[in-house]
């Protein structure tokens, strides 16, 4: 029935033609209450005189004009405006939690940039003391440097002045003592601990012996 041409007469009220009409006949009323009937392609019934002038229409429900009274128009209007107001307070509160959840996320972002901030501010200072701690490092090992060449050159100049046959001389000395003492130790000789004096090892008598000797010969 898109192609066919809205009957004014039935959009409007009555057509005499009804069925039999030529042209498309709507039953669907317009609920809208300031809808542009021109553009709509809904009913539109204008007001039964009948109705309007003697509050009775012979045809009752079945009349094909409104029956709606100014008071009735307007309590429907009044309901489209409790709805739309309602509507309005429904879209208010949901912008409303809309905003609070966005604070609630703003705040949460806020945090993480000052734990992120905080965090570059802790690895600025370590990074602070790791470059102060290399330069410490560095010191040291010049120190360390300086004091090892100071030393060889000590070491050098001590072996310079040293008569290396001297000292080789005095190894060998002391090398041979300790052979001969080990020696007489093991054939059963000891030897006082501050000079060349021997003693036999084993008897009671014989460690007697070396403290009289030591008490006599080497006490102060």
């Amino acid at each position: 029935m898109a192609t066919q041409r809205v009957c004014i007469f039935n959009k409007y009220g009555f057509c005499k033609f009804k069925e039999t009409c030529r042209n498309y006949h709507e039953k669907k009323i317009c609920e809208t209450s300031k809808c542009d009937a021109r553009k709509c392609s809904l009913r539109h019934p204008r007001l039964c005189k009948f109705y309007r002038d003697h509050g009775f229409c012979k045809f009752g429900e079945w009349c094909c004009f409104s029956h709606e009274t100014k008071k009735n128009i307007e309590n429907t209007e009044v309901k489209e405006l409790k709805n739309k107001i309602l509507a309005m307070e429904k879209t208010d509160k949901e912008k409303d939690d809309l905003i609070k959840d966005l604070e609630i996320k703003m705040r949460m972002q806020e945090k993480k940039i000052e734990d992120i901030n905080n965090m570059l501010i802790t690895l600025t200072e370590k990074e602070t003391s790791l470059l102060e701690l290399g330069k410490r490092c560095n010191s040291l090992e010049e120190k360390l440097d300086d004091n090892f060449r100071e030393l060889e050159n000590k070491m050098s100049k001590e072996i310079e002045n040293t008569d290396v046959e001297n000292v080789h001389d005095e190894l060998i000395k002391s090398m041979d003592r300790r052979i001969y003492v080990l020696e007489k130790r093991r054939l059963g000789t000891d030897f006082c601990d501050y000079c060349d004096f021997e003693f036999k090892l084993g008897s009671e008598k014989e460690r007697k012996e070396k403290d009289i000797h030591i008490r006599n010969n080497h006490t102060f």
